[in-house]
């Protein structure tokens, strides 16, 4: 499962403040930034952003396509 966030950089190192590792390092789309990262169970879950590509992006306080 992936979830846009505001920045994929800055919540992967929010994550790994607090213990939780990447996957894989942060790499660079052509949109934006993307990190994946385990759960305990070892689902993976990918936080992306548009930093790149903001009219891309959902709009702030969108929940909906």
């Amino acid at each position: 499962m992936w979830f846009e966030v505001p920045d994929a950089r800055a919540a992967a190192e929010g994550l790994s403040d607090r213990g939780v590792l990447p996957v894989e390092p942060v790499r660079q789309l052509r949109t934006g930034w993307v990190v994946e990262v385990a759960d305990p169970w070892g689902n993976v879950v990918g936080l992306t952003d548009y930093l790149l590509a903001p009219e891309r992006a959902r709009p702030p306080g969108s929940t909906t396509g």
